[in-house]
């Protein structure tokens, strides 16, 4: 992979949030132990791997929204999106992409999981980032 597609797939990756994407992906990893019953296994994958996209997706949403302020900020100045603006669209292209596609996915494993996803992602994206 060359150097500038490396650099592409890093920030992206970075625009993700991990570590709160982690945490997401855990909490849900949790609840699928604890649940009573048979899990389907197939199910279960899919429906961690649509948490991570959506808990991504809303990541780069909230950074995209906040590009303004984060660019003022130390601690926020060198991400992704304020040091590059002028590829703010196309990275909130992609993280809308990412939001439908892991709605769609969740669905096939339980259509009222894949609404909480959508709720979760609405309720980080509007309720946080203009908190």
């Amino acid at each position: 992979m060359p150097a500038t597609e490396r650099n592409r797939v890093s920030e992206f990756v970075t625009l993700m949030k991990p570590r709160v994407m982690l945490l997401a992906v855990f909490t849900a990893f949790v609840g699928l132990i604890v649940a009573p019953g048979h899990l389907d296994p197939l199910r279960s994958v899919v429906s961690i791997a649509a948490i991570a996209a959506g808990a991504g997706a809303a990541g780069v949403l909230n950074m995209w929204y906040d590009a303004d302020i984060d660019r003022l900020m130390p601690r926020t100045a060198m991400r992704p999106i304020p040091a590059a603006v002028s590829r703010r669209m196309k990275r909130s292209i992609r993280s809308c992409t990412c939001c439908g596609c892991d709605r769609r996915s969740c669905g096939l494993g339980q259509p009222y999981g894949a609404g909480l996803l959508a709720l979760a992602i609405l309720f980080y994206v509007v309720v946080y980032t203009h908190g």
